[in-house]
């Protein structure tokens, strides 16, 4: 499919006066989109580029903008075939402590040279840049709001591959023939109170104060079938049958 007209799922966006920043899913190949745009007031788009980040990349890379701060000027070079022709991506982001507007980020393309094993790198200047200035504030926001997302994707996915071990050990489980005793009844539950409100970032912060780990954690998401409240009032309460 098309890079230029695939529709995925948008995790942030921010929006300045003269460009917007997407951040996407494309977690199915282990990385997430940027898409950025530049725009004249009244007059429209000027430039397009993206650029796809590994996971890998952008967990500590957010990490640093969770904070507010870059640890250090972040630049990664990608590039494809068009029809043939190498194109280079470049991805770059710094922080400029002067100005109002900190960190910077910029995504360009232009012509590219094959090196090596089938990198591509620049080959003379872009053709295409547009740059993004956040806030230090902005920058926050973005980051947290896609760790949060990468957070709960990466439980879901947890979840389901327990789910998949589970029915395979039932259904080896149903081919076994044996007797059992008659079950007695089982007692009545005691009331609970309702769950806390709650979401991914608060239970995961609970679960990590509580010294436990994301197996721990994802056990107990599990058993709350997703529930993020009942997740949190489970852990609370010691029932989440975490070791």
């Amino acid at each position: 499919m098309n890079e230029h007209t695939e529709t995925r799922t948008r995790i942030h966006t921010v929006i300045t006066r003269s460009a917007i920043l997407h951040v996407e899913d494309a977690l199915e190949i282990g990385k997430l989109r940027l898409f950025a745009l530049s725009y004249e007031k009244g007059k429209g788009a000027k430039a397009t580029a993206y650029h796809f980040l590994d996971v890998a990349d952008a967990r500590p890379l957010l990490a640093d903008l969770a904070t507010g701060k870059l640890a250090e000027p972040y630049t990664e070079y990608k590039g494809s075939r068009n029809g043939g022709e190498p194109v280079s991506r470049v991805l770059s982001i710094k922080d400029k402590p002067d100005q109002k507007s900190a960190i910077i980020v910029e995504l360009s393309r232009g012509p590219g040279e094959v090196i090596g094993a089938g990198a591509v790198k620049p080959k003379g200047k872009p053709t295409t840049s547009v740059s993004i200035f956040l806030s230090r504030w902005e920058a926050r926001k973005l980051a947290l709001a896609v760790l949060e997302y990468l957070t709960a994707y990466a439980v879901m996915r947890a979840i389901g591959l327990a789910d998949q071990q589970a029915t395979a050990q039932e259904d080896g489980e149903s081919e076994r023939t044996f007797t059992t005793a008659e079950p007695e009844p089982e007692p009545e539950p005691e009331p609970t109170e309702p769950p806390p409100p709650a979401d991914a970032t608060t239970f995961w912060r609970a679960v990590y104060a509580a010294g436990l780990g994301q197996v721990d954690g994802t056990a107990i998401v599990r058993q709350a079938a997703g529930d993020w409240g009942k997740a949190l009032a489970m852990l609370l309460q010691g029932n989440g049958g975490a070791r």
